[in-house]
């Protein structure tokens, strides 16, 4: 699943659903709408699906990394991050945000995770 779509149903699941739900259960008791008790029950049900669905996306998920950050062991005395980016350099600036993806190393031709 592409990240925008994950994020687009699992804000659908946890605000709008839940948010329409309750606004539509509310006004129906108010104004003596039809089927306040159906819309609810049948919007619940899609709800806890979409959850469900999203709960084993969540397992499944891994989010793009835009490149690593090696973290060098091999001297005890003098720890090493170096960072590794995919991503243009030029496009970082248009980002919301970096992710990057941390592996530990013996020495920086060697990754050990």
């Amino acid at each position: 699943m592409v990240s925008r779509h994950y994020d687009f149903l699992k804000t659908l699941a946890q605000i709008w659903i839940p948010g329409f739900a309750t606004l539509y259960f509310t006004i129906a008791e108010i104004w003596h709408l039809p089927y306040g008790a159906e819309v609810v029950g049948t919007l619940t049900a899609i709800d806890t699906f979409l959850g469900v669905i999203l709960r084993i996306s969540t397992g499944k998920y891994v989010p793009p990394s835009d490149g690593q950050l090696l973290i060098d062991h091999s001297d005890p005395e003098m720890g090493k991050l170096v960072f590794n980016i995919d991503t243009p350099l030029d496009q970082i600036p248009d980002k919301d945000q970096v992710r990057l993806t941390v592996h530990p190393v013996t020495d920086l031709g060697r990754s050990q995770g």
